[in-house]
């Protein structure tokens, strides 16, 4: 009996979530990215001074120093990332990319300024995905056979009236 309860609450909580993930309403990634923003901004922002002392409680396993770092340095990563939207690479992988990169750096222990370094993975990293992305796009322009050949007719004039 208390199976068949467990399992007829499977199958409403199914029911509820495909409701959600099939409403009508789809966020764009501006919405969401609204969303964030004023989800983090309730979150008051370290400062360098802050920084360093979370770090150093970091090094000695303090796991709530770790959670105030990288909630408290969120605003920094997501400056530092609009300078790359529109570039090829939808937002919320940018924001979930900075946010790994801030993540990874907190785990590291360092001493120095975790605001600079911060910026200087991220820019990198922002970087990386979006010539990543220009690749990908090349290999899958390069893969359409139609394609080729229209790239190869405006290269090549001779071509043109074959």
């Amino acid at each position: 009996m208390a199976e068949k309860m467990r399992y007829e609450n499977e199958i409403e909580n199914a029911k509820v979530d495909d409701e959600f993930n099939n409403s009508e309403e789809d966020l764009s990634a501006e919405d969401i990215y609204r969303v964030y923003m004023e989800e983090i901004a309730a979150i008051p922002p370290c400062s360098e001074a802050e920084n360093a002392k979370l770090l150093g409680e970091i090094r000695n396993g303090n796991k709530a120093a770790r959670e105030r770092l990288i909630e408290g340095n969120l605003k920094n990563a997501l400056f530092f990332v609009q300078d790359y939207i529109n570039k090829g690479v939808p937002m919320a992988d940018l924001i979930q990319e900075a946010s790994l990169e801030l993540m990874m750096l907190a785990d590291e222990g360092f001493e120095g300024s975790f605001e600079k370094l911060l910026e200087s993975r991220i820019r990198v990293r922002m970087e990386e995905i979006i010539n990543d992305q220009k690749k990908e796009a090349d290999i899958r322009r390069y893969r359409n056979p139609w394609r080729r050949s229209l790239d190869a007719r405006q290269s090549f004039p001779s071509l043109r009236s074959a």
